[in-house]
């Protein structure tokens, strides 16, 4: 690479002078490695000399960054200690090979310019975060400040192991054979008695009910006034003759997929050009919302779903929906065989559904599953999110964990899982067999705690989407500082959650 960069050194150097190069994360080291190399590029000297106390410093810490294989060619040196030198074009090199990468993957961003902007822009400013952290903490039940939060997350962990410990031999239900954790079935509960006579009522009454979907369009209309907030754009007072008809009408064609030239071909007195302006006119995605929002708090004013749940637990899936092609959302995939997409639901543990939303076939669920929770008005709040293998992964554990959200899936191939240790110096009794010898970089999480939790608040005040973010801690296909940061508190997360999953039969 020397023989390339000299060719062009000069024009390169001056350029990177001229542009203001701030990185992303609460990490300087890359940020201040670069200053020191635009500071010496005037040098004539071979080796640059870091004096402690100086302009013309480094730590050890400053370098972290530092392929192995630069190592030696920058400091003269073999083992990774804290340098007195550094020579000054290998170093000027590694430096601008080093700023690519951290370019491509958003770590490093150039004040002012297009492609390579700011992407916290979008966030709310990190002083006025500081400002609110304290309030968002107790909110959330968290620490905010580096150290608190790390032994408090730390404390989760080690409590969930020493539990899941110390009841291992009481456990019927969970073994660890050569190494590998297994889960027995659990026994079927007897069915209660006097179940049979009640299914056998219930059933009867239901034959008899006979339900007409546009009667509970009217009904619903009337008793909860869902039909108001369909109007002109505009804001002014509507005009349509049978205005309500029209609008109870137009949610059945667009409702049940009949469309517009079939509902007026079974219904007289209205044309399709009738039901469509209504659709295009007077319906928009945030008036939908709304009447939704309604109906689900009219619906929690019920007791019968009380029986079926306490609202603190909703569950997220997906199904496949065939799609015309002409479509931004329309894909051919190989796991459903067909063009469509992706209809991801949000159902809460009262059975009724509380958010929904399209997304690619091909995508990962995991990314979109938190947009449900944050998007959702209504008085139904759940803190529980059930789903799938697709429903997790560690940045998004780490996530939800910052959100106040507690992911609870059901993991396909759970036992493959890493399991991490509090500690490298913890032991167990029973479960030690289950940890991995890699550690947790407690560092690493008390270091970007500022810009996670500068995400999380930025979600909570509307500012972002989790899907958003999510997408874009992997941008350009090179994981940043930013993500690996969620990974690593998503993996303490995902391991007292799977310690405290295996203790659920005791």
């Amino acid at each position: 690479m020397k023989p390339i960069f000299a060719n062009r050194r000069a024009e390169l150097l001056r350029i990177l002078s001229k542009l203001r190069f701030v990185s992303t994360s609460q990490d300087l080291s890359f940020e201040r490695a670069l200053i020191l190399m635009l500071a010496q590029r005037g040098r004539h000297s071979e080796w640059i000399t870091l004096k402690s106390g100086t302009s013309a410093y480094l730590s050890l810490s400053d370098l972290a960054w530092v392929p192995e294989k630069w190592w030696k060619l920058i400091t003269g040196e073999q083992q990774r200690e804290a340098p007195t030198r550094l020579h000054r074009r290998q170093f000027e090199v590694c430096v601008c090979a080093q700023m690519v990468r951290e370019l491509k993957s958003a770590d490093l961003c150039v004040i002012g310019a297009n492609n390579y902007s700011d992407t916290r822009n979008e966030l709310v400013p990190l002083d006025e975060c500081a400002k609110t952290r304290e309030a968002y903490g107790q909110e959330v039940g968290l620490p905010v400040e580096a150290d608190p939060f790390v032994v408090h997350v730390r404390g989760l962990l080690t409590a969930a192991a020493q539990t899941a410990d110390g009841a291992y031999p009481d456990n019927p239900f969970f073994q660890i054979i050569d190494g590998r954790p297994k889960l027995c079935r659990l026994k079927k509960k007897p069915i209660p008695e006097g179940f049979q006579a009640l299914d056998v009522a219930l059933t009867k009454k239901l034959d008899k009910l006979e339900l007409s979907l546009l009667d509970v369009l009217v009904d619903t209309s009337q008793w909860i006034g869902w039909d108001k907030h369909f109007g002109p754009l505009s804001g002014h007072q509507g005009k349509i003759k049978e205005d309500a008809r029209r609008k109870i009408l137009t949610t059945f064609a667009y409702g049940t997929g009949l469309g517009p030239t079939q509902t007026a071909r079974n219904i007289a007195d209205i044309s399709a050009r009738q039901i469509s302006f209504v659709d295009q006119r007077q319906a928009s995605t945030e008036k939908l919302e709304a009447a939704i929002c309604d109906i689900i708090n009219a619906y929690n004013q019920f007791q019968l779903p009380r029986y079926w749940g306490d609202t603190k637990r909703a569950a997220a899936d997906g199904t496949q929906w065939n799609l015309y092609e002409n479509n931004l959302l329309t894909e051919r995939h190989i796991r459903y065989g067909g063009y469509g997409g992706i209809a991801y639901y949000h159902v809460s543990d009262t059975y009724i559904a509380l958010f929904s939303h399209f997304i690619p076939c091909g995508a990962w669920e995991a990314i979109y599953i938190l947009d449900g929770l944050t998007k959702n008005k209504s008085d139904i709040q759940p803190d529980i999110l059930h789903g799938d293998t697709q429903a997790q992964s560690a940045p998004v554990y780490g996530l939800a964990f910052l959100l106040g959200i507690k992911l609870m899936p059901r993991i396909r191939n759970w036992k493959d899982l890493k399991w991490f240790r509090p500690t490298p110096q913890e032991a167990y009794k029973n479960i030690d067999e289950l940890f991995t010898k890699e550690a947790i970089d407690w560092d690493l999480i008390a270091c970007h705690l500022p810009d996670m939790l500068q995400v999380a608040q930025s979600i909570r005040a509307g500012r972002i989407s989790p899907s958003t973010i999510l997408r874009k801690l992997g941008t350009a296909s090179r994981k940043n500082k930013l993500y690996f940061a969620f990974r690593e508190l998503g993996r303490v997360v995902r391991t007292t959650f799977l310690l405290e999953y295996i203790g659920d039969g005791v």
